[in-house]
Parts: C-alpha cells; structure tokens; sequence
C-alpha cells in the first residue's frame, strides 16, 4: 500500500491545500487545489482510477471539476469509467 498526501491543510490554507490523499489508485477527496498540488508533485489523473469523496462540505469535494475536465482534455477518460464514490451528507 503506497499512501501520497496531497494536502493537509483546509479551506483557507495556502501552503498545505486541502485534505486530500492518494492510496494506491484511490484518490480521497478533491479539495480546492488538490490538481495543482497533484501536478507539482508530479502525480497526474490518469493514475487515478477511483475517487471517495468522505463527505460534501466544499472542501473536500470543490476540485472535481477541475480533475474531470483535465482527464477529459488529455482523452484520459476513453478507456475506462471512473468511479465516484460519495460519502456521508453531513
């Protein structure tokens, strides 16, 4: 099991990014900013094959359409389906 930080931080956080981790292919949540911290650790979409979103607060979830539409661009969604799998509404 390979466990990557992504960000640590929260909403109003400018160096740590929200929280947000990846295990193996499973990316765990997609706070505002998690594709530019994900890109500057050299960690592209097209690893990711499964998305948890823990629970839908902004923070934890306001990326996501950034994270699709740049699979789209780079035709990285051709080949397979991505799960997106939601957690608890708080």
């Amino acid at each position: 099991m390979k466990i990557n930080f992504i960000g640590t931080g929260t909403m109003g956080s400018i160096t740590r990014g929200n929280q947000s981790l990846i295990i193996d292919d499973i990316l765990f949540d997609v706070g505002s900013g998690t594709v530019k911290r994900m890109e500057s650790q050299k960690r592209y979409t097209k690893e990711i094959n499964y998305i948890v979103i823990s629970h839908f607060h902004a923070d934890h979830f306001f990326d996501l359409p950034n994270f699709l539409i740049g699979r789209n661009i780079r035709n990285e969604h051709i080949d397979r389906v991505l799960p997106i799998i939601g957690g608890v509404r708080t």
